[in-house]
């Protein structure tokens, strides 16, 4: 029984050593030609890496009918969001990668009625991890163009509400209800990529109402943000 147990790895011991013995040869070729003639197998590719990526842009809640490329409300809130990505996979052509951290949202929203002028600034704090499985880049040289597709899931951390009465501020009503806490959406980007830095433009539409008035029209999350992956 040991006999038998002991032989295949004995098998796959002598085909490792073959096939290092067939991949010499090459390598001492590569050794001996100038680095502009060496011969390599490998993609042009990277180990996994963690980066800061920094940006801000615009937030609005829209109806589940806005698109996710839908033209943003010229009043929209303005955000900030900070996260840690992490590069799973850097190839010349492909990237995967996930996203880490803080991103802002909310809306200003304005209603008028009977003479009376409401504004309402509403802001959600998340903590938010973003998945892009599908980043596609040129692959031409060290600067080039990407464009990537995937989707978020978000924890609500604390939101502030303010509002204004024709330019008088006010406290938010005590029963005022609360958004829900998590959201999930779909996320699509491109931009430009210079070695291993990136600016994207990022497109994220919600898929779960966060908020729903008494006479069930909802409310989604929706943005547009500028992000430098450093």
């Amino acid at each position: 029984m040991k006999k038998i147990v002991v032989i295949p790895f004995i098998i796959l011991f002598l085909i490792m050593g073959e096939a290092r013995a067939q991949s010499a040869p090459s390598d001492n070729l590569n050794h001996s030609q100038p680095d502009s003639l060496k011969l390599t197998n490998k993609p042009a590719s990277g180990k996994a890496f963690a980066t800061l990526s920094l940006g801000g842009g615009f937030s609005e809640l829209g109806s589940e009918s806005a698109g996710l490329l839908s033209p943003f409300d010229e009043n929209g809130l303005k955000t900030l969001r900070a996260t840690v990505s992490i590069r799973m996979i850097n190839r010349r052509f492909y990237q995967m990668h996930l996203e880490v951290g803080y991103t802002g949202r909310g809306a200003l929203q304005t209603f008028t009625d009977d003479n009376v002028f409401v504004k309402s600034d509403v802001r959600l704090h998340y903590v938010q991890a973003t998945w892009m499985p599908l980043v596609v880049k040129s692959g031409i040289g060290a600067f080039g163009a990407f464009a990537g597709a995937g989707g978020y899931g978000a924890y609500k951390v604390a939101e502030s509400a303010r509002y204004t009465v024709n330019d008088k501020a006010i406290n938010a009503p005590a029963s005022s209800p609360e958004f829900v806490n998590s959201d999930y959406g779909l996320s699509l980007g491109g931009g430009f990529y210079f070695k291993k830095h990136l600016v994207e433009i990022r497109f994220e539409k919600g898929l779960k109402p966060i908020f729903v008035y008494p006479d069930g029209r909802s409310l989604y999350n929706r943005s547009m943000s500028l992000i430098l992956h450093l």
